[in-house]
Protein backbone atom coordinates (compact mmCIF):
# COMPACT_ATOMS: atom_id res chain seq x y z
CA UNK A 1 0.00 0.00 0.00
CA UNK A 2 1.90 3.18 -0.94
CA UNK A 3 1.01 6.43 0.86
CA UNK A 4 1.37 9.77 -0.55
CA UNK A 5 3.68 12.83 0.97
CA UNK A 6 0.35 14.91 0.78
CA UNK A 7 -1.74 12.34 2.16
CA UNK A 8 0.38 12.30 5.31
CA UNK A 9 0.74 15.53 5.34
CA UNK A 10 -2.71 16.31 5.47
CA UNK A 11 -3.42 13.30 7.63
CA UNK A 12 -1.42 15.29 10.22
CA UNK A 13 -2.84 18.66 9.55
CA UNK A 14 -6.07 17.32 9.96
CA UNK A 15 -4.81 15.39 13.47
CA UNK A 16 -3.63 19.05 14.94
CA UNK A 17 -6.81 20.44 13.61
CA UNK A 18 -9.10 18.28 15.74
CA UNK A 19 -6.87 18.27 18.52
CA UNK A 20 -6.94 21.87 18.44
CA UNK A 21 -10.69 22.70 18.02
CA UNK A 22 -11.31 20.11 20.99
CA UNK A 23 -9.18 21.99 23.15
CA UNK A 24 -9.69 25.69 22.02
CA UNK A 25 -13.78 25.47 21.61
CA UNK A 26 -15.63 27.41 20.02
CA UNK A 27 -12.35 30.15 19.30
CA UNK A 28 -11.74 30.80 15.95
CA UNK A 29 -8.56 29.23 14.96
CA UNK A 30 -7.18 28.49 11.75
CA UNK A 31 -4.34 25.80 11.99
CA UNK A 32 -3.18 26.64 7.83
CA UNK A 33 -1.71 29.54 8.88
CA UNK A 34 0.42 28.67 11.24
CA UNK A 35 1.20 25.27 8.94
CA UNK A 36 2.40 28.28 6.21
CA UNK A 37 4.29 30.31 8.71
CA UNK A 38 6.48 26.74 10.12
CA UNK A 39 6.70 25.82 6.07
CA UNK A 40 7.97 29.08 5.22
CA UNK A 41 10.60 29.49 7.83
CA UNK A 42 11.76 25.97 7.05
CA UNK A 43 11.86 26.97 3.31
CA UNK A 44 13.88 29.65 4.09
CA UNK A 45 16.85 28.22 6.02
CA UNK A 46 17.43 25.75 3.18
CA UNK A 47 17.93 28.61 0.76
CA UNK A 48 21.36 30.52 1.06
CA UNK A 49 21.22 32.93 -1.25
CA UNK A 50 23.37 36.31 -0.53
CA UNK A 51 20.74 38.88 -1.24
CA UNK A 52 17.74 38.41 1.21
CA UNK A 53 15.37 40.28 -1.52
CA UNK A 54 16.28 37.54 -3.50
CA UNK A 55 15.68 34.79 -1.01
CA UNK A 56 12.33 36.74 0.61
CA UNK A 57 10.70 36.43 -2.98
CA UNK A 58 11.56 33.28 -4.07
CA UNK A 59 10.74 31.56 -0.40
CA UNK A 60 7.07 33.98 -0.32
CA UNK A 61 6.06 32.35 -4.05
CA UNK A 62 6.75 28.78 -2.72
CA UNK A 63 4.80 29.22 0.75
CA UNK A 64 2.27 30.99 -1.48
CA UNK A 65 1.80 28.03 -3.91
CA UNK A 66 2.08 25.19 -0.89
CA UNK A 67 -0.32 27.04 0.67
CA UNK A 68 -2.59 27.44 -2.26
CA UNK A 69 -2.46 23.50 -3.22
CA UNK A 70 -2.96 22.73 0.59
CA UNK A 71 -6.17 25.39 1.25
CA UNK A 72 -7.11 25.00 -2.53
CA UNK A 73 -9.65 27.66 -3.62
CA UNK A 74 -11.23 28.54 0.11
CA UNK A 75 -7.98 31.16 0.37
CA UNK A 76 -9.58 32.75 -2.77
CA UNK A 77 -6.43 32.59 -4.78
CA UNK A 78 -8.04 30.85 -7.85
CA UNK A 79 -10.97 33.31 -7.81
CA UNK A 80 -8.58 36.19 -8.17
CA UNK A 81 -8.47 37.28 -4.46
CA UNK A 82 -5.23 38.25 -2.49
CA UNK A 83 -3.23 35.74 -0.51
CA UNK A 84 -5.29 37.03 2.48
CA UNK A 85 -8.49 35.88 1.42
CA UNK A 86 -9.87 39.37 1.36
Amino acid sequence: MEIDLMDMINGWLYEVQRALDSSLGDIPFDWRWIAAVIGFFLIWRLFSFGFAIVKFVIVAAIAAAIYAAVVGDSAGLAGGGSFFGF
